[in-house]
C-alpha cells in the first residue's frame, strides 16, 4: 500500500464549503481513478488550520500515475478557493508606478510514504459513523534496526492497539526519502478515546517496548497543549486530526 497526504492551510471560516466540495469533486474524481482506495480530508485539532488530504493507493506506481495525468494538479485548483490564502505577500511595481500587493501562490506540501509490511486500513471502512479521529505518530528508526522495529509494530504493537478501546486499526508506512522516517497511523472512533489511550499507560508501555529501536528514545516527553495531549521529541511526535469527509473504495476503482 502507498499512502499519500497533501499539506494544506484551511480556512475554518469556510470549512463547510470545502467539505462539500471535497466530497462532491475530489472524492468523486478519486472514486474513479484506478488503484485509490482511500481519500479523506483532515483538520488539525491542535491547529484548526492545518489540514490534510490523505489518500491510500494500491501500489506506488498507480499514485505516480495519478499525478502526472494532470488530475492532481487540476483538483488542486478547484479546492485552491476555499483554503487559507498565503501569509506571505510579494510587492511589485505596476506600468503606471503603483505598488500592488499579492499573496505569494504557494504550491501544498506533498509527502509519499509506502508500507513496509502487511497494513490493516479497515478503520476507513466506508460505514464508519461520526467524526473519526487519526492519530498520525512520527518515528526514526535506528540504523539496522529497520526489520526488527517493523517486526515488533507487527506482533506487539498492533495486537496491542486492538485491545484498546475506541482504536479502530493501526498500519505502518515509511517516508520515500527516508526509509528510517515511519509514520503510524492509528484510527480512533473518537478523540476521546485517543486521549483516554495516552491517559491510562497504554501508550508508554507499547512505547517503550519498541524504544531501543529508536533514536533518541530517552527523551520522550508529554506535553498538554490547548487542552489535548501530544508527543513530542527529536525522534517521536504525535499529531490529532479530526475526519472531515473521507470515504474507502474498497478494492480500488479499476478506471
Amino acid at each position: 500500500m502507498f499512502m499519500r497526504t497533501v499539506h494544506l492551510r484551511l480556512d475554518p471560516n469556510r470549512i463547510l464549503e470545502l467539505r462539500q466540495m471535497y466530497a462532491g469533486v475530489i472524492v468523486a474524481e478519486l472514486a474513479r481513478t484506478r488503484g485509490c482506495l482511500y481519500a479523506g480530508l483532515l483538520q488539525g485539532v491542535e491547529d484548526p488550520e492545518s489540514g490534510i488530504s490523505l489518500t491510500l493507493w494500491q501500489s506506488t506506481v498507480e499514485a505516480e500515475a495519478y499525478e502526472r495525468s494532470g488530475t492532481y494538479a487540476r483538483l488542486w485548483d478547484q479546492a485552491r478557493p476555499y483554503l487559507s490564502a498565503s501569509p506571505d505577500w510579494t510587492v511589485h511595481l505596476t506600468d503606471d508606478l503603483q505598488l500592488r500587493y499579492a499573496p505569494v501562490d504557494e504550491a501544498p506540501v506533498v509527502s509519499r510514504y509506502e508500507a513496509p509490511g502487511p497494513t490493516d486500513t479497515s478503520g476507513f471502512s466506508a460505514d464508519g459513523k461520526g467524526r473519526l479521529y487519526l492519530r498520525l505518530l512520527s518515528l526514526h528508526v535506528r540504523t539496522g534496526m529497520l526489520e526488527e522495529f517493523t517486526s515488533l509494530y507487527r506482533n506487539e504493537i498492533i495486537p496491542g492497539l486492538r485491545r484498546v478501546a475506541g482504536c479502530r486499526s493501526a498500519f505502518l508506512t515509511g517516508d520515500k526519502s527516508d526509509p528510517r522516517r515511519l509514520i503510524s497511523v492509528t484510527i480512533w472512533n473518537t478523540r476521546a478515546d485517543a486521549e483516554q489511550y495516552e491517559r491510562d499507560g497504554a501508550f508508554s508501555a507499547l512505547s517503550e517496548r519498541v524504544g531501543f529501536t529508536l533514536e533518541n528514545s530517552t527523551r520522550w516527553t508529554t506535553t498538554e497543549q490547548g487542552g489535548g495531549r501530544a508527543v513530542a521529541s527529536d525522534d517521536m511526535s504525535a499529531t490529532g486530526y479530526t475526519l472531515v469527509v473521507g470515504k474507502a473504495f474498497s478494492t480500488g476503482s479499476q478506471g
